[in-house]
């Protein structure tokens, strides 16, 4: 089955073609459509409704299947901040920024955070959300090589940041592999091609 992967993120895209590569799913991209860039609207409360914000948009646009996402980082403490805005929050800082300002607002040296990915597939017959979640704590590192809060978010389990793992692993525990193995499941459970 032929699916649009709605985003123009190419560490997203690369994570998601190899989520999907032993799958029956293949990832089509704006740019297989002329399209180099298309903004949706990402305006709600939720990941989960933004996902199907975004889905809604191009399957509008486009009349085949789709398959968006919205996912972010979020600190409890600091009531689920920056959630749905982790991208757009001080939108013309680094993350390195970011994350510092993060554990200045937290008060605490290594805040508790936790990733979230979720998921909206979207076609004529179906509008479904799928979220995955990975625990951690931020913190400063001077790390270059991963994307986003990547290079300082400390996975729990195996207590190294996220850009320090090697994609084969983290394709078995990040919040975007347990949104799409949701995903997967479903179609397979109900016979979707």
């Amino acid at each position: 089955m032929k699916i649009l992967l709605a985003s123009t993120n190419e560490e997203k895209i690369k994570e998601y073609k190899n989520l999907f590569k032993d799958t029956n799913i293949q990832i089509v991209l704006l740019k297989d459509l002329g399209y180099e860039s298309l903004d949706a609207p990402e305006d709600h409360e939720t990941f989960e409704e933004n996902a199907l914000q975004k889905a809604n948009f191009y399957f509008k646009k486009f009349n085949i299947p789709i398959l968006s996402d919205d996912s972010g980082i979020v600190v409890p403490i600091l009531g689920s901040f920056p959630g749905v805005k982790s991208k757009r929050w001080m939108i013309k800082s680094s993350y390195l920024e970011k994350t510092k300002e993060l554990i200045k607002l937290s008060k605490k040296s290594n805040p508790h955070s936790y990733y979230v990915c979720s998921l909206a597939f979207v076609n004529k017959n179906i509008k479904k959300t799928f979220t995955g979640t990975v625990h951690g704590k931020l913190s400063v590192s001077k790390n270059t090589n991963g994307f986003a809060f990547d290079n300082f978010f400390i996975e729990n389990k195996t207590n190294s940041f996220f850009s320090d793992i090697s994609t084969s692993k983290k394709n078995l525990i990040s919040h975007r592999s347990k949104a799409t193995k949701k995903m997967i499941s479903y179609f397979e459970s109900k016979k979707i091609k």
